[in-house]
């Protein structure tokens, strides 16, 4: 008899053990990590470790970059841009190579020779366009542009 209840003993242990080992960790209404550590300092620190990262890697890039484009046009390929604050009836003259952003108000495109493309849509901007808040446009080779503004606009370009 006490070895039929021992025997019984250990199956049931057994049982209990295998049960609690297969059940899942945690549940929504109690978690094993809580939303507030992922939204807080794990996000943050992960974020931190992130642009630590990439930030180097850009850096990289972009040295690299300039190198290579340095050799064959003599002037940096890198893409920093300098904020212009510019009111109505401003005019800017851009050449080949420049690059710009419109950031707010309005601006038309007037082209006396060359292409100005609209990089964020992959398009040609033809004469007369009415250029797009937040779009990237380059222009392209043996090109003279000039941008008429109406109303105040900070415009980003390329230096």
């Amino acid at each position: 008899m006490k070895r039929l209840i021992i025997a019984a003993l250990i199956i049931f242990s057994f049982l209990l053990t295998l049960t609690a080992s297969a059940s899942t960790a945690g549940t929504a209404g109690d978690p094993l990590v809580t939303l507030s550590y992922l939204d807080g300092s794990y996000a943050d620190s992960l974020i931190a470790e992130m642009n630590k990262i990439l930030g180097a890697a850009e850096k990289k890039a972009i040295g690299k970059l300039d190198d290579i484009y340095g050799e064959y046009a003599g002037y940096s390929f890198s893409p920093s841009f300098i904020r212009i604050p510019l009111s109505t009836g401003d005019t800017l003259m851009l050449r080949t190579g420049s690059s710009f952003i419109l950031q707010s108000g309005s601006a038309a495109l007037s082209l006396v020779n060359g292409t100005v493309i609209n990089i964020s849509t992959g398009k040609e901007s033809a004469e007369g366009t009415r250029l797009s808040n937040n779009n990237r446009y380059f222009c392209a080779e043996d090109t003279i542009a000039y941008i008429s503004f109406s109303g105040s606009s900070p415009l980003a370009i390329n230096t």
